[in-house]
C-alpha cells in the first residue's frame, strides 16, 4: 500500500496530510491512526464550520485507487479494479 497523495478539509481550506497518513500504512489497505478524530490527528480543523473530507490517492500491487471519506469515517482503501 502506497499513498500518492492525501488532502483533508472542507469548503475551499483542504490542508496536505500525504506524510502523516503515510506513518500509519502498514501491509493492509487499513489505515490506523493513532486517535479516533481526523482533526487530532491532522493538526487540528483546516476548515472550521464546513463539513469535511478527507481525499486519498493511493497505489495497491501497482494499480491506483482514489477514495473520499467522510470526516472521521474509517479508512479502508477499496482495492482498485484493473481498467
Amino acid at each position: 500500500v502506497e499513498i500518492i497523495s492525501a488532502e483533508y478539509g472542507g469548503g475551499a481550506a483542504f490542508r496536505d496530510v500525504t506524510d502523516i497518513l503515510r506513518q500509519h500504512v502498514e501491509d493492509l489497505p487499513l489505515i490506523i491512526l493513532s486517535r479516533p478524530a481526523y482533526n487530532r490527528n491532522f493538526e487540528g480543523d483546516p476548515a472550521p464550520g464546513f463539513e469535511k473530507q478527507l481525499r486519498i490517492e493511493y497505489r495497491i500491487d501497482g494499480r491506483t485507487g482514489e477514495v473520499v471519506l467522510p470526516e472521521n469515517a474509517t479508512i479502508m482503501l477499496p482495492i482498485p479494479q484493473d481498467s
